[in-house]
């Protein structure tokens, strides 16, 4: 210690003959003189913390895979930068410079209420004064499903054109799923078999027969055209008397250019020419058909 060294030498000097003894709580400092003994105590409270870290190199050789599990996926690589992926119940977290896999989906579908013909559905979204685009007719709930455990995975809101093209972009990987579609006044309608959804764009066209739907639960609205049930104004999965009273209040007052799930046909009033539709399904029995 440079204190010891220090003092050494200045009883060298004095020609004092020196002895030290330390002790780690206290230091004690004996100076012996010729016929004088000095006894110097000095305490000294001090703490020193040291802290190493050692990283030792190694070599692996560059590797990597997927592990999938029942609630999402990990992406890894072994023996270089890390970058991982994870995903889980309409979450993502990345880290690095490789980005997951998504899976894309492009969709085809017409709602019953709001088709017009030859292909073709109201503008709805300007007709009830909440939007300037002339091919826009709703947004949609579309969700993706274990295969196996029906589980919903992920689920977005997109936009329906009149010419019932859809577009989803899902964060899940490359798989096959069901597909579920809501909207604020149909019937929730399902896939009738898991979708290879992939990174490439995939059409999935509801419209082209009655059977692309769970259960066949389509209304056929033209010769070889098929649309989802429309009605369903609670949201319950059935087209029944509890749908009523909503429609039955906001014609009576006569709404119009809201958006409101009781314009059952789209033109912005909600009115008798909104009922048939309703009546016609409520008779029928019209529900949900899904696990």
């Amino acid at each position: 210690m440079e204190f010891r060294h220090l003092l050494n030498g200045f009883c060298k000097r004095l020609n004092i003959p020196f002895k030290y003894r330390f002790n780690i709580s206290s230091c004690y400092i004996l100076l012996q003189m010729k016929k004088q003994i000095f006894t110097i105590l000095t305490i000294v409270s001090f703490s020193c913390i040291t802290e190493a870290q050692t990283i030792n190199r190694i070599s692996v050789s560059s590797s990597g895979g997927t592990l999938n599990g029942s609630n999402g996926s990990i992406n890894y690589n072994i023996g270089e930068t890390v970058i991982a992926s994870l995903s889980a119940v309409g979450n993502l977290l990345t880290q690095g410079f490789e980005q997951p896999s998504e899976s894309s989906l492009s969709l085809k579908l017409f709602l019953q209420g709001y088709y017009i013909n030859g292909g073709s559905m109201q503008p709805v979204l300007i007709n009830q004064g909440i939007a300037s685009g002339a091919n826009e007719t709703d947004t949609l709930e579309i969700s993706l499903h274990d295969p196996e455990t029906f589980t919903k995975l992920e689920s977005i809101k997109t936009l329906l054109l009149t010419d019932g093209s859809v577009l989803a972009n899902f964060t899940q990987p490359e798989g096959s799923y069901y597909i579920s579609v809501k909207h604020r006044n149909s019937i929730q309608t399902w896939s009738a078999n898991p979708v290879e959804c992939t990174a490439s764009t995939v059409l999935y066209d509801f419209s082209a027969s009655v059977s692309m739907a769970m259960g066949d639960n389509q209304a056929m609205v033209e010769a070889g055209v098929f649309a989802f049930y429309t009605g369903d104004i609670n949201q319950d999965d059935f087209i029944d008397g509890n749908d009523f009273p909503a429609f039955d209040t906001d014609s009576f007052n006569g709404v119009a250019f809201e958006y409101v799930a009781t314009d059952l046909n789209g033109d912005g009033f909600v009115d008798g020419n909104d009922f048939p539709v309703f009546d016609n399904n409520s008779f029928n029995g019209i529900t949900s058909i899904h696990p």
